[in-house]
């Protein structure tokens, strides 16, 4: 074999190689040395000279915080002696809320940072009811207190009570009136301390819109008043004092006025309470921005100008020592040097790098061999690298798809487990919500059936009943867009008169739309009777929540209701003149749990119109909607829904009659056996059953109910599913095997139970019930039970002994008519809404008393009217009691008729 080739560059000594680098390597560290030299004398003459600057910025600062400190000082000061004459003029004269305002609005023009001055009175618990009623006092209002959350509530009761009484200013302020600051978490120390020392005492920083009326960083000053008999020579007795004044300080606005009066910009300044636990504090920085600090805020922020340069200086207020920490402007901006810094750098840094130059121009051509050798070098290291990462990369690759096989077979599993677990958990939710759900609902329908109770018990059941309802109908929503999700929405089509459901839709919505003041415009193209097929619950859903939404977001202007007929199409167009909606909201409409900004505000859950697009969807239909901001919204429901030959099946409750109003036909009695082990479930449906005039007997479990049943021979059976001893599936399966074995007829036994998903519902009519009721119960589904399996029939019911039959006939749900113009109402009454909405515009709570006397007086408008306006007015709703007043006074919206006391 022939040797090796030789390289073509012969190999160097090793005492020559090293002599060929000594020389570069020696020049660098020459080069090196020489740089770092000047360069360090350089900064060391810089730091020196910024050093010195420093310094004489620091003695300027501290000079103008001390300047500072003083001014601060002396306006506190300043607002105490205020407070004190304040204190004073009681003892001077007879000090009454127009004296009070006077000399108040006085010292308030002379000293712009205190923000309000206030009575507050001693009023022990005797005469809390005399101070709440005369004018002089709360003018019929009650003492409130503030909670520990800035929350309003009825005050408690206590030996004494310090109500605020008089404010000065008083305009825009009424909603302080009245709180008591005695037991306020705040002041109340404060207060207390005052009370005790009789000096005038200080409450530590605090910012509250609750509190103040606003949201700048406050303290409040307390001064006792004694007694007009009290004299200086008596000393002071705490018992003798009947009650404070109080002055509220805004801090931010003091430092504004101590700095602008000095002429000092550019300081960043604190101020504080050192003692407070959870300090509160306002900031004015170097722009002359003022801001209030609580919590994690205030503790970062004191910290953050704790580390850098600054200063202290103690402030005394009302027996509490305060703290002004101030930093200057420059300490939280980047240190920027100046001509002279800037001079003495670059002449350093010029001689450094003539220097460097020279001696780097000789490494450079000493280093161009090295870096020759080093790219060889790298180039075979670069070659070998490269290969060693093609294999790792390959085998990367295989392990990487053995994991992603394994990922995907567990992740399978897991879904898998995922949907087994989400089905479980639905069907027990609906059992364990729907059966106490079922015990609201049914209590409360029982309950609204007693005429003896009055008008606002009923409509407080009415209200537990539309709560129930719609808690009802979020399960059912849930439940469907789960159903859906899993692919197993089913429907139930059937024939039924479509004209009858439009018909009864239409007359719900336009009591409601007509309760808002909105008109339901109704065009309805079909034949009197329209006998389809379809499923009838979720072509009522559709086209509720369609008006459901119409009603909520619009709150002036028109709804339409368009229903005709294109071939075997049904087109119902439902159109509003609410706020519309925004292109980029009305893109991800129909996604789940996603709502537009009106529906937020508005409430809901983002669910009807997924719900009622995929209903849409899954009975051959489509469901559009267009809309444009400030234009309303319009949807487009179709759906194929050919006319059926023949009659729809009359209900087995004659028309007009209404529920809980209806009885059994004498002609076709019902023997009822209700088995069921919930004590709430069992006593609804046995009430119902008994008030239709059904023979009702209970068992409490399945085994029960199997005996009973045996011996009485019902003509239909309620069971419930989920019994302990027997459950009505086992109860049933005995019950059928017992009369095989006797050769008798078995009675019809409808399932009752909470669990109702629809697989379930098809179980328990597969395993061999006559039919299958979900709980709530629908008074109506029991209904249509006895009719269906039972043959019962029915009538109207008399009327109830000792109340007039009026009382009890069931009135058909009226169109809403058109209320009266605004002409119709005099012209003063109309002159006395307008300053009432003006009053209330303004927030001027003792202007809308009085115009709100003014129209009691002249009885210009129903008492149902007036009372609505005195009930938003005690409850500071201002802008609602503007709206019912322009509503009031918008052409076709005003009325003089005589109303309902009762209508919401």
């Amino acid at each position: 074999m022939s040797p090796p080739a030789c390289p073509v560059l012969p190999e160097l000594p090793d005492a020559a190689a090293a002599g060929r680098w000594r020389a570069p390597r020696r020049l660098a560290a020459q080069a090196l040395a020489l740089q770092g030299l000047g360069l360090g004398l350089t900064l060391v003459a810089a730091l020196v000279t910024s050093h010195l600057q420093h310094r004489t910025r620091m003695a300027d600062f501290a000079g103008h915080t001390r300047v500072l400190s003083v001014a601060l000082q002396n306006h506190l000061d300043m607002a105490q002696r205020d407070l004190e004459r304040l204190r004073d003029l009681h003892y001077r004269i007879d000090l009454g809320r127009d004296e009070l305002e006077i000399a108040g609005e006085t010292i308030l023009r002379e000293s712009p940072w205190i923000r309000l001055f206030s009575w507050l009175p001693r009023v022990t618990q005797t005469q809390r009811n005399a101070f709440e009623e005369h004018r002089d006092g709360l003018d019929g209002q009650s003492i409130r207190q503030l909670d520990a959350d800035g929350l309003v509530r009825p005050a408690t009761r206590r030996a004494e009570h310090f109500p605020v009484a008089d404010t000065v200013p008083a305009s825009g302020l009424e909603a302080l009136e009245g709180i008591d600051e005695g037991v306020d978490p705040v002041r109340a120390p404060a207060l207390h301390q005052a009370l005790a020392s009789g000096r005038v005492v200080a409450s530590p920083p605090f910012s509250s819109l609750s509190r103040t009326a606003s949201e700048a960083c406050a303290s409040v000053l307390y001064a006792p008043v004694m007694e007009r008999a009290w004299t200086l020579a008596e000393g002071y007795r705490p018992e003798r004092t009947r009650g404070l004044v109080s002055a509220t300080l805004d801090l931010g606005w003091m430092l504004q006025h101590v700095q602008a009066q000095a002429g000092i910009d550019g300081t960043e300044m604190l101020l504080l309470d050192p003692l407070q636990e959870a300090p509160v504090l306002v900031r004015l920085d170097d722009s002359r921005l003022v801001r209030a600090y609580s919590g994690e805020e205030a503790q970062a922020l004191l910290a953050g100008m704790r580390s850098g340069p600054h200063s202290v200086q103690s402030l005394q207020l009302g027996g509490r020592e305060w703290q002004l920490l101030a930093r200057p402007g420059w300490a939280g901006r980047a240190w920027q040097p100046d001509v002279l810094v800037l001079s003495v750098l670059a002449c350093g840094l010029v001689f450094s790098g003539l220097l460097g130059a020279l001696l780097r121009s000789r490494q450079r051509r000493m280093t161009e061999l090295q870096a020759a050798h080093d790219d060889l070098e790298r180039l075979v290291a670069r070659r070998t690298a490269a290969l060693e990462a093609s294999n790792r990369q390959l085998a990367a690759e295989v392990d990487e798809r053995r994991r992603l096989e394994d990922d995907l077979r567990q992740a399978s599993r897991q879904a898998h487990q995922a949907s087994q677990a989400k089905t479980m958990f639905l069907a027990n939710m609906s059992h364990e919500i729907r059966t106490p759900l079922n015990a609201v609902i049914g209590y409360t329908q029982i309950l609204l059936e007693d005429r003896t109770l009055a008008m606002p018990a009923q409509q407080r059941l009415q209200t537990i009943l539309q709560a129930g309802q719609r808690l009802l109908r979020l399960i059912n929503d849930v439940l469907d867009l789960s159903k859906i999700e899993a692919g197993g929405l089913q429907l139930h089509p059937a024939t039924f008169d479509l004209r009858q459901e439009i018909d009864e839709i239409a007359r719900l919505f336009a009591e409601r739309a007509g309760a808002r003041g909105l008109p339901l415009d109704c065009r309805i193209d079909l034949d009197a009777h329209e006998p389809v097929r379809g499923d009838r619950s979720k072509i009522g859903q559709i086209v509720m929540n369609l008006l459901g939404n119409a009603v909520k977001f619009t709150e002036q202007g028109r709804i339409g209701l368009d229903v005709h007929r294109e071939g075997a199409q049904v087109q119902i167009r439902v159109s509003d003149s609410g706020p519309g909606i925004a292109p980029e909201e009305l893109a991800q409409l129909f996604a789940p749990f996603r709502q537009g900004r009106a529906g937020i505000d508005k409430g809901g859950t983002g669910l009807g119109l997924v719900l009622a697009r995929h209903m849409a969807v899954a009975m051959g239909g489509t469901l559009e909607i267009d809309s444009q901001p400030g234009q309303g919204t319009r949807a487009r429901l179709s759906l194929p829904l050919p006319r059926q030959a023949g009659e729809v099946a009359a209900s087995p409750v004659p028309a007009g009659i209404l529920p809980g109003h209806e009885r059994l036909d004498p002609a076709t009695p019902v023997h009822a056996v209700v088995v069921e082990d919930d004590e709430h479930s069992r006593d609804i449906l046995v009430h119902l059953l008994e008030r239709l005039g059904c023979r009702v007997e209970v068992a409490h479990d399945g085994l029960q109910g199997l005996r009973l049943i045996r011996q009485t021979q019902p003509d239909i059976v309620f069971t419930d599913i989920r019994m302990p001893v027997l459950d009505g599936l086992r109860m049933l399966a005995q019950l059928h095997a017992s009369a095989a074995t006797l050769q008798q007829p078995t009675p019809p036994v409808v399932a009752v139970s909470a669990s109702s998903l629809e697989h379930e519902r098809r179980h328990y009519i597969e395993q061999g019930f006559s039919d299958f009721v979900g709980k709530p119960y629908a008074f109506e589904e029991i209904h249509r039970m006895l009719a269906q399996h039972a043959g019962a029939r029915f009538i109207a019911a008399s009327p109830e002994p000792g109340h007039a039959p009026e009382n009890h006939a069931p009135a058909p749900i009226p169109a809403p008519c058109p209320p009266a113009p605004a002409a119709a109402l005099e012209a003063d009454a109309l002159a006395m809404l307008e300053a009432l909405r003006q009053a209330a515009l303004d927030g001027q709570m003792r202007a809308v008393r009085r115009e709100l006397d003014r129209i009691d007086a002249a009885a210009r408008l129903p008492a149902a009217t007036r009372e609505r306006l005195r009930r938003a007015a005690q409850d500071y709703a201002f802008d609602d009691l503007a709206r019912q007043i322009e509503a009031l006074l918008r052409p076709g919206a005003g009325s003089t008729a005589p109303q309902d006391p009762h209508t919401p």
